[in-house]
């Protein structure tokens, strides 16, 4: 959805998605292997954080059952 202050164009100020990607919190580093959890498959750009180190990753690929999970900085 589009974040405007008023109805004029040019105040145009981002899109505000309407849902955030999802975010899973699991005491393990994700593997290639992990392509789905509890509520279903992952969603390219779904996070993962590993909790007690802590790390987080992001879904960059899911191409045939390999899932490419990247870190990223916290």
């Amino acid at each position: 959805m589009v974040n405007r202050k008023t109805n004029d164009p040019l105040n145009y100020l981002g899109v505000r998605a309407p849902t955030p990607p999802n975010m899973v919190v699991i005491d393990r580093l994700p593997i290639t292997t992990d392509t789905s959890g509890a509520d279903g498959p992952f969603l390219l750009g779904d996070f993962w954080l590993q909790p007690s180190l802590p790390e987080l990753y992001v879904l960059a690929n899911s191409n045939g059952g390999v899932a490419d999970w990247r870190a990223i900085g916290l």
